[in-house]
């Protein structure tokens, strides 16, 4: 099986975060490892500089685990850190 990492090509618009809002709300669990992640950067970078208000990203998240040979992609990081985080796994 070959997974696509999921990639932006713009920001996205008001409908379209309000759709990510209400999918971010029901992430508990985010993992990031290796070189193909499901995420790629520059989606993550944009999703980060874009995001509208001072919640965190994700708002329930529980478990975040981020394995990433480059430590510049974790730039934006503190967008995932917020009081329901119990688990933070940092490494490479």
């Amino acid at each position: 099986m070959i997974y696509k990492s999921q990639s932006l090509t713009r920001p996205p618009d008001a409908s379209e975060w309000g759709r990510f809002q209400s999918n971010a709300a029901l992430v508990t669990s985010f993992k990031r490892f290796g070189l193909a992640p499901d995420i790629d950067e520059d989606t993550y970078r944009t999703l980060c500089l874009y995001h509208p208000g001072s919640h965190p990203l994700l708002p329930n998240l529980r478990e975040l685990i981020w394995e990433e040979p480059d430590a510049d992609v974790f730039e934006y990081g503190f967008q995932l850190l917020g009081p329901k985080l119990t688990t933070l796994h940092l490494g490479q």
